[in-house]
């Protein structure tokens, strides 16, 4: 079994993982709606059992399910804050339906995978904040030690905004009574 992760978080609920006929796992727009299993559980925020995709009259996307001999479709929610942000999809070859408690076992996964995604998410804004902090904590310390020299505040400025942009360069104006600059930093 291979797991893959959305690039974005949250992930868009417009970009389902989905089977190609060879067998690879591939990145295919399906908007959610109806016509899809992972559309529904996005739609309706719930586990969706589908035992037989073909007999499935909403069901739109049958010749890539013929073609990968899918015959059964389990879709489970990821939940964060009672809001679905992305789907658990379990596909099986040929109509064997998915037992009660694999259907348990399959949302206990997604709900793990839920928590897993929520704490990266929580860790990357405390990893920015903490960089934020310090960008404002070195700014501060070099303007108490050049009150009167406005070049090593500047210098420190464009550094620590080129880090927290990820840009290679930073411009920005510069007035006063009698002098307007503008300062380009290239790293």
């Amino acid at each position: 079994m291979r797991f893959r992760v959305a690039p974005e978080f949250p992930p868009s609920p417009y970009l389902v993982t989905v089977p190609s006929p060879q067998g690879d796992m591939s990145q295919h727009p399906i908007p959610s709606g109806r016509g899809s299993i992972a559309g529904r559980v996005l739609l309706e925020g719930r586990t969706m059992h589908v035992p037989d995709v073909m007999a499935d009259l909403e069901y739109e996307y049958k010749a890539g399910a013929k073609a990968g001999g899918i015959g059964t479709m389990l879709g489970v929610p990821l939940v964060r804050e009672s809001s679905p942000i992305g789907v658990l999809m379990l596909l099986r070859r040929g109509r064997s339906p998915f037992t009660d408690k694999q259907v348990e076992l399959a949302e206990t996964f997604a709900d793990q995978a839920a928590i897993a995604i929520e704490n990266a998410r929580l860790l990357n804004e405390l990893r920015e904040s903490l960089e934020q902090q310090t960008a404002t904590s070195d700014v501060l310390r070099v303007i108490s030690r050049s009150p009167t020299d406005i070049q090593p505040v500047l210098e420190t400025i464009s550094e620590r905004a080129e880090k927290l942009c990820m840009r290679r360069s930073v411009a920005y104006p510069l007035s006063t009574a009698n002098l307007s600059v503008w300062r380009r930093s290239m790293a």
